[in-house]
């Protein structure tokens, strides 16, 4: 997955000043008091049903067949990069680096903003803390804690590194955790690798340097991105090894009123568990097919379906036949309907198939719901979009499906994982590596042509966000609204498959929506 392109989107119409006097930081760590319905459970409905667990896919490597059961593991495959593990109990390591020519003297501060931006209570944050996201998030499956080191010192000033090369950050970061297992001899890594892969699962390198980050002409190093080592690298020589790691400024974390923000962070940490960018890295002028309203878009807002399904937060309740079913609110229930397509369901997030969710401007994305924010339209026009702040249905188009490369880096596709030819195909290979299929990064001249892997569908049908234009509440379906009878009646998806099935929101309150589904005869 490499490094990603810098793009920062979170600064408001009304630009946030800091507070002129700031009052005195001190860290207060998060609280785990709340509580939360389990997502994944067995159900069996009246034309539907809902699994406690994914299944499993079969996959083909030169040893033979095997079965994939995460998306870690698929991340993860042909690569030198892992991820972090997404459920359970999980230790961050953040390492502050100071260069040279850093202000040293705000480092005590700088501390304190850290482990709150990292590992704070809500009441210090304008937004969420990390480990407060990411525990409502994923609906109390996923925590984060950590340890915040004191600051490394690299011997060298920001302005002898070459700015426009963002691999500098490998040759950083291998330094700083070399320096910090040279000097912390007796710390304990262990509980740092929970799943005993060999690799450290978060780790951080926030370095202090001030950035413009309201700004997209900034150095490519002085930003905030994932890149990863390799095991053979020269700093690299400890286990657990240091692989997928984060590099963020401490100006990313400053808010206003004297708080911490973590937008840019939260996304980032997406990052760390293989979760892709859902915005067109190729240009934030070209074809955006979610709209700009998904925390690995814009960094806004709760994730969404398709991410939570990844990292097995939640599991969907599918249709089988004609129904009604009610979905509670995305963000406190997990509750998620799937309608597969003509050629059926495999069992797991990597297919093709429309999902839907509840969307209320509440819990994680209370904060964001209503805030204006900016966006550069096709033609080069600065514009303005509000961020949902009404209910409503989602609906999206997944085509999550899996498919064998060359490599990561060289995308040469040699086969569908549902290939049945598959296995003659990769004969001819001596390495290949499986990987998603699709991205939503393709180029404006492709935009009706190639498949993209997850597409928020607007009710009236057409599809705006090839213009570069924003979702908005007028995207959302309500009450009245149909798929199949008088929009999308003749869709034909990307694996040449139909959906067999119309819907129609007949309710829609506080407490859910409740969806017709009609089988087609």
């Amino acid at each position: 997955m490499g490094m990603l392109k810098p793009r920062y989107f979170i600064y408001l119409v009304s630009l946030l000043a800091l507070s002129a006097c700031q009052k005195p930081m001190e860290f207060l760590p998060y609280e785990w008091g709340d509580t939360f319905i389990n997502p994944k459970i067995e159900v069996e409905g009246n034309g539907y049903h809902k699994s406690s667990s994914f299944g499993s896919l079969t996959l083909i490597n030169k040893s033979g067949e095997y079965q994939v059961n995460s998306y870690k593991e698929i991340v993860s495959s042909g690569d030198y990069r892992y991820v972090s593990p997404s459920l359970g109990d999980l230790k961050a390591l953040i390492i502050p680096i100071n260069f040279l020519d850093s202000d040293t003297s705000k480092n005590e501060r700088q501390r304190i903003l850290i482990q709150n931006a990292f590992l704070g209570n809500e009441k210090t944050t304008n937004f969420e803390s990390l480990t407060s996201y990411y525990y409502k998030s994923s609906y109390g499956q996923l925590k984060i804690d950590g340890f915040v080191s004191e600051f490394y010192n690299y011997p060298l000033a920001s302005t002898e590194i070459n700015g426009n090369n963002s691999s500098s950050s490998k040759t950083i970061a291998g330094s700083a955790i070399k320096w910090f297992y040279e000097s912390h001899p007796h710390f304990d890594i262990t509980p740092f690798d929970k799943d005993g892969d060999g690799y450290l699962d978060l780790v951080y390198f926030v370095y202090n340097k001030e950035v413009d980050t309201s700004s997209n002409n900034v150095s490519p190093l002085w930003w905030a991105f994932v890149d990863s080592l390799k095991k053979n690298e020269s700093y690299n020589t400890n286990n657990p090894y240091l692989s997928s790691f984060c590099w963020i400024s401490t100006s990313f974390l400053e808010g206003k009123n004297n708080k911490v923000e973590t937008h840019a962070l939260i996304h980032e940490t997406g990052h760390m568990f293989g979760l892709l960018d859902y915005y067109n890295t190729y240009s934030s002028m070209n074809y955006q097919p979610t709209g700009y309203v998904d925390m690995m878009d814009r960094n806004l807002g709760d994730h969404t379906a398709l991410s939570k399904m990844f990292l097995n937060w939640t599991t969907p309740y599918v249709v089988n036949e004609s129904t009604e079913i009610t979905l509670k609110p995305f963000n406190s229930s997990g509750d998620l309907l799937l309608i597969p397509t003509s050629n059926g369901w495999n069992n797991t997030p990597y297919d093709e198939y429309l999902i839907l969710e509840y969307y209320t401007p509440y819990g994680l994305n209370k904060y964001d719901a209503g805030n204006k924010y900016y966006y550069t339209n096709k033609d080069g026009k600065r514009g303005v979009f509000t961020f949902l702040n009404r209910n409503g249905l989602k609906v999206y188009h997944v085509n999550a499906r899996l498919a064998y490369f060359q490599s990561k880096i060289n995308r040469n596709l040699i086969a569908y994982q549902n290939d049945p030819e598959a296995q003659n195909k990769l004969d001819g290979y001596s390495s290949y590596c499986v990987d998603l299929a699709y991205s939503n990064s393709i180029l404006d001249s492709r935009a009706n042509l190639d498949p993209v892997l997850y597409h928020l569908l607007e009710v009236e049908g057409n599809n705006t966000f090839i213009n570069n234009n924003p979702a908005t509440n007028n995207t959302l379906w309500k009450s009245g609204d149909t798929f199949g009878v008088d929009t999308f009646t003749n869709i034909v998806l990307d694996d040449n498959a139909d959906i067999n099935y119309t819907f129609e929101v007949t309710n829609m309150n506080s407490l859910g929506v409740t969806i017709r589904v009609t089988k087609k005869i």
